[in-house]
């Protein structure tokens, strides 16, 4: 879609159908008049604009703006941005910040992952995770930390093009670890290990653990690391809760001082405290399941890092008997708990997983596109 000529006021767009609703803005649907083009307008609410334009909305201005004159399929595109004045019931509070982006008819991938009467085939699978990976690529090649990814922010637009959106928590970042952000950033259950255990500094890599969350949760059409039942208050009682759910799969982090319960299968074999990062990579054989991915030196420097049960974890070809080996080890580099060693997204979109058969679905031919008759 090409850029289109905004006015500085909701003037020139016409037929505002309300979409949705979220914790920061509404959504709207309408049609710019000078185009006849659809487009989406992203109303920020009065309450976070009455002294000021608010700092999520500036972080996804200035974030959509980096690919304002580099467009890509799987980004969403800012067309333009305006601020209202006068009170409108139909679109909303005096001194609203509007963002006039791309319309994506068909819905999120969360919607995808939730539709259990359409199961997801291995190609439909691999074209999301292509779309999405091909994206968050072109985010870190203009040093754009997204930190929210999660299927609910991934948009299913047109052609079927997914596309990456929602640039609320986004950080403009140098490509090193030296900067220091906060830690309560992405949404819980796509946070990756470094982000729980407190970590300021990071980079791309919290990123591709969410797309990690996501693979699996295509494969398997339901959340993969889910907090046991039960109210959690936020904090650390939340980040321990998720913490035990990712290591009650994956296994509990292998570091320099780690000593390793007996496998469940009955390999397991016990080494002391004192034993080296070496030694442990050496018994990884013998740690259970998945013990490269669990190597992770570095952890017990992190600010809130503390000691979890010894746990082997579980196979991930357990997980999805229906995975191939080369979907199982993109898997495994996406969620390695040392973000040092996770996989980057360019790095993905090498795996092997997307040259074997089958083809990645065509994006106009996904289901869930071609259900909203786009």
């Amino acid at each position: 879609m090409r850029a289109i000529a905004v006015e500085k006021t909701h003037v020139g767009f016409s037929g505002w159908t309300k979409l949705g609703s979220g914790t920061y803005a509404d959504v709207f649907s309408c049609v710019h008049d000078g185009s006849g083009e659809r487009v989406a307008i992203k109303r920020v609410r009065r309450h976070l604009t009455a002294q000021g334009v608010d700092v999520p909305t500036l972080r996804e201005l200035k974030a959509l703006q980096e690919f304002a004159q580099t467009a890509h399929p799987n980004v969403l595109r800012l067309l333009g941005f305006f601020f209202s004045s006068g009170f409108d019931s139909a679109r909303g509070a005096a001194s609203a910040v509007h963002m006039a982006l791309e319309f994506c008819p068909a819905g999120d991938l969360q919607g995808v992952i939730d539709d259990r009467a359409t199961l997801l085939p291995p190609a439909d699978v691999k074209a999301y995770m292509s779309m999405a990976l091909a994206g968050l690529a072109h985010c870190h090649a203009h040093w754009v930390l997204h930190l929210d990814l999660k299927p609910a922010n991934l948009l299913i637009g047109p052609g079927g093009q997914l596309k990456i959106a929602d640039f609320g928590l986004a950080r403009l970042y140098a490509g090193e670890r030296a900067e220091r952000f906060q830690t309560n950033v992405v949404t819980l259950p796509y946070r990756a290990p470094e982000l729980l255990f407190g970590a300021r500094e990071f980079d791309g890599a919290v990123d591709t653990w969410a797309m990690g969350c996501i693979f699996a949760e295509l494969m398997l059409q339901q959340r993969f690391f889910t907090i046991r039942s039960g109210a959690v208050t936020p904090g650390w009682a939340e980040s321990k809760a998720q913490l035990e759910a990712i290591f009650s799969v994956m296994g509990t982090p292998i570091t320099e001082n780690t000593t390793f319960a007996a496998s469940k299968s009955g390999g397991g074999a016990a080494l002391g405290e004192a034993a080296s990062a070496s030694a442990a990579a050496a018994a990884g054989a013998g740690a259970g399941a998945g013990a490269e991915r669990r190597q992770w030196p570095s952890a017990p420097t992190l600010p809130a890092f503390a000691q979890f049960a010894p746990c082997d974890g579980i196979s991930l070809a357990r997980c999805f008997p229906a995975a191939t080996p080369a979907a199982l080890a993109l898997l495994e580099e996406l969620l390695m708990f040392d973000p040092a060693r996770r996989a980057d997204a360019k790095h993905a979109l090498g795996s092997a997983f997307f040259g074997e058969a089958p083809d990645a679905t065509a994006a106009s031919a996904l289901a869930a596109y071609r259900k909203h008759d786009c």
